[in-house]
C-alpha cells in the first residue's frame, strides 16, 4: 500500500527466476501463495506474508529452463506445480487442497499467453469444471447445458464450471474439452 515494501520482502532468491512468478492458493486458505523456478534448480514457494511454504523450497537438481504452471494435473482437488528443467519435467504434488481458479497460475496469466488475466470476482466455483448442473457428475447433461450457455438460450446452475480450459470465455473449445474429459473417463 502507498508503495511501500511489504513486511518479509523482498526475498532473495539461489539464482535467476525462470519465466515468471505465478500464483495459486495452495493450501486453501483464501489467500494466495507465491511460486518460482530458477535457474539453479530450486522450486520456491511463498504465503503471501513472504514466510516459506512448508516444503519448500526444492532443489530439482537441473536447472529451469522456461516458466512453470501450477494445475491440477490428476484430478484429486490438490495442485501440482510443473517445470521444465534441461531434459527432464519435474512435478511436484502439493498434498493439500488448492485451487489455481482467479489466480495468475501460468506463464502470462492465461492459455493464450497474451499476458491478460480476467478476474471474475466471483468466488471460487464450487463444482468441478465442467459439471455445470452441480451434479457431481460430468456428462451429456452437462454438455447440453453448456451448449444452451454458449448459445445463449439458457445459464446453468454453475456458469463457472463452464469455462473448461479457464480462459475467461466460455465457448466452443470449452464444449470440445469437456466431451474429451467425457470420453476420457
Amino acid at each position: 500500500m502507498y508503495g511501500n515494501m511489504l513486511p518479509n520482502w523482498p526475498i532473495m532468491l539461489d539464482g535467476n527466476v525462470e519465466g515468471g512468478i505465478i500464483f495459486s492458493d495452495l493450501d486453501n486458505d483464501g489467500s494466495p501463495e507465491i511460486v518460482t523456478v530458477t535457474e539453479a534448480g530450486t522450486i520456491s514457494a511463498y504465503h503471501f506474508n513472504g514466510t516459506p511454504y512448508h516444503h519448500f523450497p526444492i532443489s530439482n537438481g537441473l536447472p529451469f529452463t522456461g516458466s512453470s504452471i501450477i494445475i491440477d494435473l490428476d484430478g484429486d482437488s490438490d495442485l501440482e506445480i510443473l517445470g521444465g528443467a534441461m531434459n527432464s519435467l519435474a512435478v511436484i504434488d502439493v498434498k493439500e487442497i488448492g485451487s489455481q481458479s482467479n489466480y495468475w497460475h501460468m506463464f502470462r496469466g492465461n492459455n493464450q499467453r497474451t499476458g491478460y488475466f480476467f478476474y471474475s470476482g466471483e468466488p471460487e466455483c464450487s463444482v468441478a469444471l465442467g459439471d455445470v448442473n452441480g451434479d457431481t457428475i460430468v456428462n451429456i447433461l452437462d454438455l447440453v447445458q453448456i451448449s444452451n450457455y454458449i448459445l445463449g438460450i439458457q445459464t446453468p446452475t454453475y456458469p463457472c464450471a463452464a469455462d473448461f480450459n479457464e480462459d475467461g470465455v466460455v465457448n466452443i473449445l470449452d464444449l470440445v474439452q469437456t466431451v474429451n474429459y467425457i470420453l476420457g473417463n
